[in-house]
């Protein structure tokens, strides 16, 4: 097309010269002609790649300036160019074409999209900065291997030139030439040790974070997984911490040393072709079947370690009961049959272990003697037999490892492919979305919940509306949805169906510390963690005992009891928490969720493990925070507590039974246990079916 412009353009300035030479002598020049016929070839269609483009007619504007006569020259017109790119830029072809290229993947991403997956992740960032550290491996390896080949050649010189000459001279050259090959030898293999593991730690350094937040969201929302990304971790790691890599790169560098052996005799590189092709198929029939042993042996164990854990936390009952014995007798059992594959396993591999070292020294061996008759016949020096010898054994080693090896680098691969598609479908345990600090207005609709992978509903149609200065409990049955419905108010459990408004706006799966800094939680069978007490009430904001911890402690009743430990608010909670009590730790735990007067307070039980004074300190705090125009959602199944809620929540088996004034409902409760006949609720909620539904985390991860 641009050959076509330019070839236009030229036909017009072709016409511009003529014309403004005949300029003066118009009796003499045809310019109608001219024009005319220049005008023809000019408003001919140019064709190229089926486009046909229509040339405007410039003849009329030169016959208006022929009749003029100017006394000057007229202005040169416009280009071809200024009509046709126009013309071409409209053209669908032309804006396909003048859209930018797509950026083409390179070898690595292709490869790594060929063995995780084309989903973009961190693991797949880390793994692309890896690529040079690994390529210097590579070279690492490489150069070791040209060092063994010079190793042997050394070797060779010694024999054939300084033994045969019996010169001691020739023989200290070549001895210090040895001494520095093996000292170059270990400034390589440790360099690439050490470059080996930190390619390791730089993986772990760039995806821990995520994978520990993907971890924190799944327990959030009490997704259980059979890999853990921990797990997943470590056995991406192993290959690195272990040398396995460093293993699998020597084979690929092994070839050199069998183009060494070939250098030498060609029979014996052939030779040795085979013998690692043999080697290399028995180790792996072998592995497979050591695999099978170990599966029957990890089976056995894993029902004793699992029996042994159960028999721990019930041992007290069967202690009490004189039933100790029955299961001490079914635990000797199962450990019996775990020791008895476990010995079976150790002597079946110790056998095959055996076979294979004996395998490889009756192959060296044989290469040996075939080595030693080529010398005999004097088609190779000893110098050669004793360097082919050596290649040969570090071929076998190197070529026969990987075997085992392989099976790391296997298993990494899996745990990559796994770790990508985590990294690749998670979500951020917080949100970007800035709350301000909100007045407390919960709008709930219709919300359903469901089980994670399973797609169950939990519950099913729960509608209610609470504001400042208000108090709701939500109560009923046990497994009736309750702490599920106040982990979904608190944006940590997905919304199947419905809505959760606050404030006017949508509360989401994950809300984040934005809002979250305005929520007081309390989740059940609260737990504490390793810290001092004051860290445990701030959740480790602030570490001494500040007013506000000290507030929210006389809050929760717990300030009596802090000042007689050991250090005060500063005495250490260990994981066990030995030195607390239950009823103690729940009184902390509610401390914690008083702390710096939240807009929001969230409690699952508060009252579990409360005596009579410190069921009144709640009833006294929930008072406080009514008057304070904080907005308190609980879950509760004591009628005292009930009592002072301004609004009453009834669940049942995941449908909403009742909602209302708290006698209302109270005494629908009490209607519902003493007869048969169901009532109509204060507010009937409409009920959906409760067919199996889609899991709304694959939905989610979709």
């Amino acid at each position: 097309m641009t050959a076509a412009v330019e070839r236009l353009e030229h036909l017009v300035d072709d016409a511009d010269s003529g014309i403004l030479a005949g300029h003066g002598k118009t009796e003499s020049v045809k310019p109608d002609t001219t024009v005319k016929r220049r005008s023809a070839r000019v408003t001919r269609p140019v064709q190229r790649n089926s486009l046909e483009l229509e040339i405007p007619n410039i003849a009329d504007s030169w016959d208006a300036r022929l009749s003029v006569e100017p006394k000057t020259p007229p202005a040169k017109p416009k280009a071809i160019s200024d009509f046709v790119l126009p013309t071409l830029q409209a053209h669908p072809r032309h804006v396909e074409s003048a859209r930018p290229a797509q950026p083409k993947r390179g070898l690595v991403e292709r490869i790594l999209a060929y063995l995780l997956g084309a989903e973009a992740s961190a693991l797949k960032s880390a793994l692309s900065a890896s690529v040079r550290p690994l390529a210097t491996l590579m070279l690492f390896s490489l150069a070791i291997h040209l060092l063994i080949v010079s190793a042997a050649i050394v070797t060779m010189m010694i024999i054939d030139r300084a033994v045969t000459a019996h010169s001691f001279h020739v023989l200290a050259e070549w001895v210090v030439f040895g001494l520095a090959l093996c000292g170059a030898y270990a400034a390589l293999d440790l360099s690439r040790h050490r470059i080996c593991v930190r390619i390791g730690d730089d993986i772990d350094r760039q995806i821990h974070r995520a994978i520990f937040a993907t971890e924190l969201r799944n327990a959030v929302q009490a997704r259980s997984s059979k890999n853990s990304a921990s797990d997943d971790l470590e056995g991406l790691l192993y290959p690195f911490s272990s040398m396995s890599l460093l293993g699998f790169l020597d084979a690929l560098c092994a070839p050199v040393l069998i183009a060494a052996i070939f250098a030498l005799s060609i029979p014996l590189g052939i030779f040795a072709v085979a013998a690692i092709m043999i080697t290399m198929m028995i180790v792996r029939a072998l592995r497979r079947y050591s695999k099978k042993l170990k599966a029957a042996q990890s089976d056995s164990g894993a029902r004793a370690k699992a029996f042994t854990r159960d028999l721990h936390s019930h041992a007290e009952t069967f202690s009490v009961m004189g039933t100790i014995a029955r299961p001490l007798h079914r635990w000797h059992s199962l450990y019996d049959q775990w020791r008895s594959a476990r010995l079976k396993n150790s002597d079946q591999i110790g056998t095959l272990l055996t076979t294979l070292a004996s395998l490889r020294i009756l192959l060296t061996i044989l290469f040996g003697t075939m080595a030693a008759g080529l010398a005999l016949v004097q088609t190779l020096s000893i110098g050669a037999f004793i360097a082919s010898v050596l290649l040969f054994a570090c071929a076998l080693d190197m070529m026969a490892r990987p075997t085992r090896r392989m099976s790391h680098l296997s298993e990494a691969l899996l745990h990559a492919r796994r770790l990508n598609g985590v990294l690749a479908t998670s979500q951020a345990v917080t949100s970007t979305t800035h709350w301000p600090r909100p007045s407390g207005q919960f709008d709930v609709q219709k919300l359903r919940l469901a089980a994670p992978g399973t797609g169950r509903l939990i519950v099913n149609g729960a509608s209610f509306t609470v504001g400042p200065g208000q108090i709701l409990a939500i109560t009923g049955s046990s497994g009736s949805g309750k702490s599920t419905v106040l982990k979904a108010l608190a944006g940590q459990w997905p919304i199947f169906g419905g809505s959760i408004g606050l404030d006017g706006r949508r509360v989401d799966h994950s809300i984040g510390d934005s809002i979250g800094q305005h929520i007081g939680y309390l989740a059940q069978g609260a737990k504490l963690m390793p810290g001092s007490v004051a860290e445990n009430i701030s959740s480790f904001r602030v570490s001494d005992a500040t007013d506000d911890v000290i507030k929210a402690a006389e809050a929760a009743d717990a300030h009596r009891f802090v000042k007689k430990l050991p250090n005060g608010y500063d005495t250490d909670i260990d994981v066990d928490s030995a030195c607390l009590t239950h009823g103690q730790m729940q009184r902390i735990a509610l401390a914690r969720a008083y702390y710096n007067t939240p807009q929001l307070v969230l409690l699952d039980n508060p009252d579990a493990n409360l005596d009579h004074p410190g069921r009144l300190a709640l009833l006294s705090a929930l008072h406080g925070m009514r008057k304070n125009g904080q907005t308190i959602i609980l879950v509760t199944q004591h009628a005292d507590v009930l009592a002072v809620a301004d609004l009453v929540v009834w669940l049942d088996a995941g449908r909403q039974r009742a909602s209302g004034a708290p006698e209302d409902v109270l005494r629908r409760l009490h209607d519902d246990e003493t007869s048969s006949v169901a009532t109509k609720p204060v507010h009937s909620v409409e009920k959906a079916d409760d067919e199996e539904l889609e899991d709304p985390y694959d939905r989610m991860s979709a």
